[in-house]
């Protein structure tokens, strides 16, 4: 568990979520693996609807990029 909440402040500080529809950016607190098949991960966050699909694909690489997950669906 720590070490996803270490790469979640990694990305964040990579690449900040931006905002859309002139709301506020979403905030992301956390990151937790919750199922194994297929590999499936919840992100906690505020106003985490608004975490627009290309920042979503991004935490995606960059989880498989990270952590070894290249060729497995994640989602």
């Amino acid at each position: 568990e720590a070490e996803l909440d270490k790469f979640v402040k990694f990305i964040v500080r990579k690449q900040t979520p931006r905002k859309t529809k002139g709301l506020k950016p979403p905030y992301i607190r956390e990151m937790r693996q919750i199922s194994q098949k297929p590999i499936t991960f919840e992100i906690i966050a505020r106003d985490a609807d608004n975490i627009h699909f290309s920042y979503r694909r991004f935490i995606q690489n960059q989880l498989r990029d990270k952590f070894g997950l290249a060729g497995c669906g994640i989602k």
